[in-house]
């Protein structure tokens, strides 16, 4: 079983809000204490800063269609300039087909998601690989809601916890001082 992430929501970063007030991402985040800038994929949950809750983090790659479109769409943001809220719209309506979305350039990016040859392009690029989902897990977040799933431009993968780091170090040591007396006896 997957462990779960913490999630603590700093506010959105963005500072840019749709006709019907929610803001678009990106939205400020930290991950068991490390800063990340994430793009929500429901307009149906709400969250408020300082909401904090779990998720498990799963590679882009591992996950469906819909995700791979949403990972597509979130590389228009970072590596051709596509708006914070044609982004936010098209993640939305990728999760959400009954959802209306407010800006126009969204509609350029979901045919291009939903594009067969392109997402196939994207995928084989092997760029799949440097998005995150964070998915809700059980429980409810601090402010009682269903907390959000998230999407992360994570290149090169995801930052390992402290602990985990802790635990390879002291691994590394107990070897060396192993191999250290075995081979002076």
């Amino acid at each position: 079983m997957a462990k779960a992430d913490n999630m603590y929501f700093t506010g959105s970063t963005s500072g840019i809000a749709g006709p019907n007030g929610v803001l678009y991402g990106p939205y400020g985040m930290t991950v068991n204490g490390s800063p990340i800038d994430a793009f929500c994929i429901s307009d149906g949950d709400t969250i408020t800063a300082g909401e904090t809750w779990q998720a498990t983090a799963y590679n882009a790659a591992s996950l469906g269609a819909q995700y791979q479109q949403a990972a597509y769409v979130l590389s228009q943001f970072y590596n051709a300039g596509a708006s914070n809220a044609a982004v936010s719209d098209a993640l939305w309506a990728i999760f959400d087909p009954s959802y209306t979305y407010n800006d126009p350039a969204a509609t350029s990016l979901l045919a291009a998601a939903t594009n067969s040859a392109t997402l196939a392009a994207f995928v084989n690029s092997g760029q799949l690989a440097d998005y995150t989902f964070y998915l809700y897990s059980a429980g409810t977040s601090s402010g009682g809601s269903a907390a959000q799933d998230m999407i992360a431009y994570t290149p090169g993968g995801a930052t390992p916890e402290p602990s985990s780091l802790l635990l390879l170090g002291s691994g590394l040591a107990g070897a060396a001082l192993y191999l250290r007396r075995r081979l002076s006896a």
